[in-house]
This record gives structure tokens, C-alpha cells and sequence, in this order.
């Protein structure tokens, strides 16, 4: 982590054995202000992807209704992030969990929680812009091109509904990104900066759309979108998930199903820490102020949609989705998803052109930043000497880590066509990343507490207190509350996915390899003469 200024970069040698760490200062420079930090938390969760949210909600849990759903994981989540950037702020380096658990816990459980977190984040690599095809670009072109009649953007649309275009895509989007990536943070925030624009307009066209919207527009256009489809129609919908048993009501239980669905951790800002400027502030205004950002664009925009698409409607269409069978039996095609909604309701081809490539974007958004999660925790492992040096190799124009943006893209593409042939399924990453965050739920409840952690606390901006408990261990354990309850519905509910034996066993062995691979490299290390104990006794230089 270095002190070097923006255009000077810090110059440091290779490892040698008696070294801690591989490097004398990172190379990174600090470029990230707070409202940047702010915007690539919320570019990582991925604001398109709150499509998952609206569909697979109502269709695993139907007895919940997202407007009420949302808010009440906001409310528990917003813990969370504040221990994220609490941790950010008291120990500003690059690497977050990976730091923060090997300098409490042991550097084991650190290497472990940050291995399951770089390889769930390079599987989104992978799959970024494959979902970008099959989720945003072929429901749009598909349902505009039958609504309008449109031969050509209903060409458009068959096409990318082909699993050979979905893995076109993916391939395509991991090559942009690591170009991007190895021109380093600052590239990166370039393209953020423009993007963000592009998605506020888009979002606003898409917020005047919905609202201005009726139902009867919506039933008379999905009619037709259903009838060229081959799927059944609006009230045959409703009706068919009557006839089939979807449930009604409310249930509490139902409504905190959501907790494993909705992503609302805010805290891709952190893996940069050694790249941001003025840490404390930076990171705190950018894990709290970037889930609350989310929640809020995932919360408005669900009620702007239900103007004209009802939650009943939504809740039918997603439940079939995942449990229905059509009349004429088979599989029961259709992705209530919001591009499809936008799709059904637009009627003039400007509009859409302009809508569906700021969606594209949008989309696209996303997946550079799942790229800095993965390089950055690597970096993090190679500095601390626990993976070969070069990973920690900055490039000497772009301060980028460019070795591990290769190798990520490398895992991502492997990833992709793993996905792409069915071993896994889309929310994967998602148990073992619950667990990471179990842990550091964990970390947060007994760092103020243990006497090699407690004086950072205590000599840091953020050692807050309430009626004399501190703030964090508050923040820790409201954490394991909400984890425990994802990680409940992940392992017993079947819809996610998530139980299953292969995933089990995936989930396994992205711990059990690192733990593994842990002491060998420490044995390896300590032969050649490199005390690889001795850095996790302090904090890596910066």
C-alpha cells in the first residue's frame, strides 16, 4: 500500500527470503475520493441485477411482498456495512477481509475467507456478460420485437436467446474487462464516471416508463408478447398459478427469505484500501452510503413497476417460473424480468434502442469491478508472501496488479464455460460468500476485545461506543443474526440451489483448498528461510 502520489509511482524490489513481506511499499496510488468509493459499492452489487431480486423473491418465498421485504433487510444489513467500513478505516489496506480476519483469527482463516471470496467474485467474472445476454438483452429484443412486430429486433432477440450467444457475450466481456483492468484503478473510475451517467438517465427513462404506464397498456402488450411466444397470457397466468398452488398471505418467514436473494453489501470499496484517500471517511460513507443507495434504486424502482405491472401479477409470473407447468406441459418459458416488463410497454423503436443499450451498460457496469475484488485479494495473499510474487507485480505505467488481473480473467473464462455446460448454477458463490461474511460477523463481535486488537481499535477514528459496548461488536453481531438466517434458507431451501451435493461440495472445496495450500506454502516458505508467521503480527507496509 503505498504513499506515493497520483503519477509517482513507489518503487520497491523483488522478495528476498528473509523478507516479511514481497515488497517493500505496494505501488498502488491513492486515487479513490469518497463518492467514487460510493459509486463502485453500488456499480459491485449490481443495480440491472435487482431483476434476481424481483424474480427469484416471489418465487421461492410467495408470502412476502418486496415492498416490505426490502426495507426490512435494508434495516439489518446497514450493520453490517458500517462493520465493513469500520474494519476499512482501522486497518487501511489492500486486500479487507483477508487482512482483517488473518490479523485477528489466524492468517489460516483470513487466506481461506478471502480464497472462497476471490474465487466466488471470478466466477461473476465469468458470467457477467453471459447473464448480460440472457437476462437483459434477449427478453427486451424478444418482447419488444413481438409487441411492435418488429421482424428485425425480433431477430435480434432469437439470437440472443441462444446459449452459444450467452457464452459469446461472456467471453467477449471478460476480454474488455481485463484490458480495462490492467490500465488500472484510475482507468477504471474514468469509465465508472461516464457510466454512471449513462445509467441515472437510463433509470430515470425507465422510472417515467413504469409510471406513467397503465395496467391495461401492460395486459395488452404482454397478451401479445405471450401470443408469439407461445407462453400463456396475463389472466391465464394468474390463473394458472391459482390452479397450482402458489400460496397467498403474508408470512414473516417468507419475508426474510429475502436475506439470502438480495445483495446489500456494500464493500467492493474496501478491497482497495490501500488505494483510496482519506481511509475512515472514504470507506464509511461508502459502505453505508452505498447500500442505502442501492436498497433505495432497488425499492423505488420495484414500486415504479408496480404501477402497471401489480405485485400479484409479478409474483404469479415468477412463481411459475420456478414451479409452474404450462397447459401443453414442458418447461414454462418466460423471465419475469424487468427489461422484459420495459419491453412489453415500450412502443417506439428510438425509445428502446436508447433503453435497452443503457441496460446493456449498465450491465456491463458491474463486472469490471467483481474483477478489482478478485486481483486485489491476491495481491494481498502474494504481498503477505502466502502466493508467488507476481501476483503482487504492479504495472509500471497503470500502478494495476496486471498479473492478477490475467490470471483472474483466465479462472473467469474457465468459469464461464463450466457455467455454460451446467455444473453451476446462478446464485453459486453466494453460500460460500454467506459464510465469509458469518466470519467476519464473528471478527467484528471479539475484535474489541482481544488484547493484540483492541488497541487499534482504540487508537482509531471509529471506536465508537453505546452505553459502553462498542459500536462494532454491535455491528458483529446483528452481522450473525442476519447470516445465520441467509445461510438457514440457503442450506434447506431447495430453489435456491444451494443444497444440493455438488454445491456442497463446491462450497467445500473453496475452503478446504486454501486451508490446504496454507500450510504447504508455509512450510515451503519457512525452508527458504521466510518467517511467514511473523507479517500477520503486524499490518503489511503501505
Amino acid at each position: 500500500m503505498s504513499q506515493a502520489v497520483e503519477g509517482n509511482p513507489a518503487t520497491s524490489t523483488t522478495g528476498t527470503p528473509g523478507r516479511l513481506f514481497s515488497r517493500e511499499s505496494s505501488g498502488l496510488v491513492r486515487v479513490g475520493s469518497p463518492w467514487r468509493m460510493l459509486l463502485l459499492n453500488v456499480a459491485n452489487i449490481g443495480v440491472v441485477y435487482i431483476m434476481f431480486t424481483y424474480w427469484s423473491h416471489p418465487a421461492i418465498f410467495p408470502q412476502s411482498n418486496l415492498l416490505l421485504a426490502i426495507p426490512i433487510a435494508a434495516g439489518m444489513a446497514i450493520f453490517f456495512n458500517l462493520l465493513y467500513g469500520m474494519f476499512a478505516a482501522i486497518m487501511p489496506r489492500t486486500g479487507s477481509e483477508y487482512v482483517f480476519l488473518s490479523r485477528t483469527f489466524h492468517p489460516v482463516v483470513g487466506f481461506m475467507a478471502s480464497f472462497a471470496a476471490a474465487t466466488s467474485q471470478s466466477f461473476w467474472v465469468g458470467i457477467g456478460g453471459y447473464w448480460i445476454a440472457q437476462f437483459v438483452l434477449g427478453p427486451m429484443f424478444s418482447a419488444y420485437g413481438a409487441v411492435s412486430g418488429d421482424a428485425t429486433i425480433a431477430a435480434i432477440g432469437s439470437w440472443a436467446n441462444s446459449p452459444d450467444t450467452y457464452l459469446l457475450f461472456g467471453t467477449v466481456f471478460v476480454v474488455l474487462m481485463a484490458a480495462l483492468n490492467i490500465r488500472g484503478l484510475r482507468a477504471y473510475l474514468r469509465f465508472q464516471d461516464i457510466n454512471w451517467v449513462i445509467g441515472a438517465v437510463t433509470g430515470i427513462v425507465l422510472l417515467v416508463i413504469f409510471a406513467l404506464a397503465t395496467n391495461d397498456a401492460f395486459r395488452t402488450g404482454f397478451d401479445r408478447y405471450a401470443a408469439a411466444a407461445g407462453i400463456p397470457g396475463y389472466q391465464q397466468t394468474l390463473d394458472l398459478a391459482a390452479a397450482q398452488g402458489m400460496p397467498t398471505g403474508f408470512s414473516l418467514v417468507d419475508t426474510l427469505g429475502i436475506i439470502p436473494i438480495i445483495w446489500l453489501i456494500s464493500w467492493a470499496s474496501t478491497y482497495m484500501g490501500g488505494e483510496v484517500r482519506t481511509p475512515a471517511k472514504t470507506q464509511l460513507r461508502a459502505t453505508v452510503g452505498g447500500m442505502l443507495l442501492y436498497a433505495g434504486i432497488a425499492w423505488v424502482l420495484f414500486a415504479a413497476i408496480t404501477r402497471a405491472v401489480p405485485v400479484e401479477f409479478n409474483q404469479a409470473l415468477a412463481w411459475l417460473s420456478y414451479n409452474g407447468t404450462p397447459p401443453e406441459g414442458g418447461a414454462f418459458e418466460a423471465y419475469p424480468v424487468f427489461m422484459l416488463y420495459a419491453g412489453v410497454l415500450i412502443d417506439s423503436l428510438p425509445l428502446f434502442l436508447i433503453v435497452a443499450a443503457g441496460l446493456v451498460l449498465w450491465s456491463y457496469f458491474w463486472v469490471p469491478s467483481a474483477m478489482l475484488i478478485a486481483t486485489r485479494a491476491m495481491f494481498a495473499w502474494s504481498f503477505d508472501r502466502l502466493a508467488p510474487e507476481k501476483l503482487s507485480e504492479v504495472h509500471p505505467r497503470y500502478h494495476s496488479p496486471w498479473v492478477a488481473v490475467l490470471v483472474v480473467a483466465v479462472i473467469g473464462e474457465a468459469f464461464l464455460v463450466l457455467y455454460h455446460y451446467g455444473v453451476f448454477k446462478f446464485l453459486t458463490p453466494a453460500l460460500a460468500y454467506y459464510g465469509v461474511f458469518w466470519l467476519v460477523s464473528l471478527c467484528g463481535v471479539v475484535f474489541p476485545y482481544l488484547p493484540h486488537t483492541r488497541p487499534l481499535l482504540e487508537a482509531s477514528p471509529v471506536n465508537w461506543r453505546v452505553a459502553g459496548i462498542p459500536v462494532m461488536a454491535i455491528c458483529g453481531a446483528v452481522g450473525l443474526v442476519y447470516f445465520t438466517i441467509g445461510l438457514y434458507f440457503m442450506l434447506t431451501n431447495s430453489l435456491l440451489f444451494l443444497n444440493t451435493t455438488e454445491q456442497l461440495l463446491t462450497t467445500a472445496a473453496q475452503f478446504v483448498i486454501p486451508l490446504v495450500l496454507f500450510f504447504v506454502v508455509r512450510a515451503y516458505r519457512a525452508s527458504r528461510g521466510v518467517p511467514i508467521d511473523a507479517a500477520f503480527r503486524e499490518l503489511p507496509p503501505e
